[in-house]
């Protein structure tokens, strides 16, 4: 019989979890498990306590959940939280291991769905996993969703260039708007406006056109509305990440005149993937592409449970595409990858998806750079 006073640790254990409390939820979990060793419930949250810790535990973590589950072998959760473990450790076949197993047990996880998404494109398999969340997606609308099956868009060939960013929330303060607009005007020597989508547009420099920022999505997914029918930019629109460095000359890369120019996650240390889009820089013509805003829009419930984010969406949207990297060849880099100690010389624009961020990195060359 298990001791009564393992429960309560447990309760004392979650109640300060949620209040993000995790050191003292620990010794309560591993109270909990020192009275009562089989405790599936305390192993788990144990397990989740230490993935929120300030120190990395994700061994010790990754431990508890797989004692979790020999305890109590039908626990879809334990599945899904430790697959996510072993998917940012890199074990993506062991992830997918553990979140198929979580689907059978469930078949309406909603994280399952959302983890399974990220693992098939890190084991390289992404049209399966397009082809599951088109799949998954559908099943929670109820009906078929009609998509763009080929790529029949005008393009508009009108004079005029656009350098966009958006900036949302509290991530990102003015300065790196700024530091972009500055960058771009040091580097390109043509005309050009500059715009930012934005709810707060203080602290930006006069020469920034502030665009109102809609309520409607949150974090990456904001990039939607650069798409939508009544965004009023024509001409050639240039988005670029706040989190880019520009370091020379950008006119070759501002001339591109396809249809749809984005970056390829080869090259990238922090994506850890191959064959996909990163949208740290995009090209296209204004009033074109509204698809992508317009199917967003209207399934966005269904769509962000199955999908982690924006470029995954455009992966599953874009008929086709342009490769810049391949285009402009060694002028586009990653910082993670390419750039730690020094800048390659061809080099005209270093992005920084995930960390560190300009601010935050270290190579000798960024302070006279940004």
């Amino acid at each position: 019989m298990s001791d009564p006073r393992s429960l309560l640790h447990n309760r004392l254990g979650q109640l300060l979890a949620q209040n993000k409390q995790h050191l003292g939820a620990i010794k309560h979990y591993e109270k909990a498990i020192e009275l009562n060793p089989e405790y599936a419930a305390a192993h788990f949250n144990l397990a989740s306590a230490l993935c929120f810790g300030k120190n990395d535990q994700k061994a010790k973590a990754m431990d508890h959940y797989r004692i979790a589950l020999k305890y109590q072998a039908v626990f879809p959760e334990a599945h899904v939280n430790l697959a996510a473990q072993l998917y940012a450790t890199g074990e993506y076949s062991m992830a997918l291991e553990h979140i198929l197993s979580a689907i059978k047990q469930d078949p309406n996880n909603a994280h399952a769905y959302y983890n399974l998404n990220g693992i098939y494109r890190a084991l390289g398999q992404q049209e399966l996993a397009i082809q599951m969340s088109w799949q998954r997606i559908q099943t929670l609308v109820g009906h078929e969703i009609e998509r763009v099956e080929k790529n029949d868009m005008v393009i508009d060939r009108r004079d005029g260039i656009s350098v966009v960013c958006i900036k949302w929330g509290t991530k990102y303060g003015p300065e790196y708007v700024n530091k972009l607009y500055c960058g771009v005007r040091r580097h390109f020597q043509k005309t050009f406006e500059f715009y930012c989508l934005t709810e707060d547009s203080n602290g930006l420099v006069p020469k920034i056109h502030v665009l109102p920022l809609k309520e409607e999505f949150v974090g990456w997914w904001n990039k939607a509305q650069l798409f939508a029918p009544d965004f009023p930019l024509l001409g050639r629109i240039i988005y670029i990440d706040l989190d880019t460095v520009l370091v020379g000359d950008l006119s070759d890369l501002f001339t591109y005149n396809g249809s749809f120019g984005t970056l390829s996650t080869d090259d990238m240390y922090n994506e850890r993937r191959r064959d996909g889009i990163n949208s740290s820089v995009m090209i296209w013509s204004g009033i074109t592409h509204s698809f992508i805003y317009t199917l967003l829009h209207k399934y966005f419930s269904s769509i962000s449970q199955c999908i982690y984010k924006f470029d995954h969406f455009l992966e599953m949207t874009l008929p086709s595409h342009d490769i810049l990297q391949s285009l402009y060849p060694n002028q586009i880099l990653e910082y993670m990858q390419h750039c730690q100690v020094s800048c390659p010389p061809t080099a005209r624009l270093i992005t920084f998806p995930l960390e560190p961020k300009p601010a935050t990195a270290t190579a000798p060359w960024l302070p006279s750079a940004w």
